[in-house]
């Protein structure tokens, strides 16, 4: 019993030694401290309620407002539904330099089949294809070869978003057939631009409330923060991680800024909810890290993409479906 009035003694003087002048000093005084009488409680803003009619993820409430006192802990009731079937957006980001070209052609002979119906029923597709900064020393700027680096190949370029995410499987094998490899000058790529494009530009058209997927597809390594700083790119300015696509859906800053980092690419993919999925070859497969990401997947190409399919199905029904189920939506807060 003593030991107790000890306590509350030293709490009272602990709290009266605060002198606070106001109800939030003396709260945060410590524990035990109060000088308001009003109840603290918990406040539910208006939220909605799940409805498992809508095949997507969901969890109630979204948000709620607390208030505590220091030293306070307490419970909040949230409940989650994951759908076994959600609405899926699906974007294949391709390398187009010229060892591509095999796996262009396999890509081609794909088609529809590049929908994974037991992944979702409602889907849509989309493609974008990269190279590199065009600009010495990644790309070779002599005429000739900036009009058609290799036989039969478009110039250079540093990314394109050729086919916004749409519905029409018919519509994206036809488009998918016109496409050309091109080519650049050193091993590495350019892929983190376009990865960051096809991240915050609206113009690829990813959905509020679907699954964002995009599969990363290369046998190369990958430039990064500082690699376009060097004297012969003399690209000096930082990325400013922003939409840059002109009306052909061409990536227009490419030689005016640096490449982003990788902690740039974690956080805006994550901000945008886009689960990345790399496809790359055994010879580029030790540098894409994908630890460090909060979800992301990686599968090793054969030479010429012949099991892309595979890798998608692997990637997304069995090794990231419990990892979707575990992770939050975007409206929470």
């Amino acid at each position: 019993m003593l030991h107790e009035l000890n306590f509350l003694f030293q709490t009272v003087n602990s709290c009266l030694a605060a002198r606070s002048g106001t109800c939030s000093d003396c709260l945060q005084a410590g524990v035990g401290c109060a000088y308001c009488s009003e109840e603290v409680r918990a406040e539910n803003q208006e939220n909605e309620a799940i409805n498992m009619n809508l095949q997507r993820s969901q969890v109630s409430p979204q948000e709620v407002s607390m208030t505590f006192l220091p030293g306070e802990t307490r419970e909040v009731d949230v409940n989650v539904f994951a759908p076994t079937k959600g609405p899926l957006d699906l974007y294949i980001l391709m390398d187009f330099s010229n060892s591509m070209k095999d796996d262009l052609d396999n890509l081609k002979k794909m088609g529809n089949k590049l929908v994974v119906q037991e992944i979702s029923s409602d889907y849509t597709i989309g493609f974008g294809k990269f190279v590199d900064k065009v600009i010495e020393p990644q790309t070779d700027m002599r005429p000739d070869k900036l009009k058609q680096p290799w036989p039969d190949s478009d110039s250079p370029f540093s990314f394109k978003n050729v086919i916004p995410l749409i519905k029409d499987v018919d519509s994206f094998t036809a488009e998918l057939q016109k496409e050309r490899i091109s080519g650049n000058l050193d091993a590495p790529e350019g892929g983190f631009d376009a990865i960051l494009q096809a991240a915050v530009c609206k113009e690829i058209g990813w959905r509020e409330g679907s699954t964002h997927l995009l599969v990363f597809s290369t046998e190369s390594a990958f430039h990064y923060e500082a690699d376009g700083a060097n004297v012969l790119a003399g690209i000096l300015q930082r990325n400013d991680e922003a939409c840059h696509l002109d009306e052909n859906g061409a990536y227009i800053q490419a030689t005016k800024q640096d490449y982003p980092s990788i902690p740039t690419l974690v956080r805006l993919l994550g901000n945008h909810n886009i689960i990345p999925i790399f496809a790359v070859t055994n010879y580029s497969y030790m540098y894409y890290l994908v630890k460090y990401f909060p979800i992301a997947e990686i599968g090793v190409l054969q030479e010429d993409s012949s099991n892309i399919l595979e890798i998608m199905r692997d990637a997304f029904v069995v090794k990231l479906g419990e990892k979707l189920c575990m992770s939050w939506p975007p409206e929470v807060k």
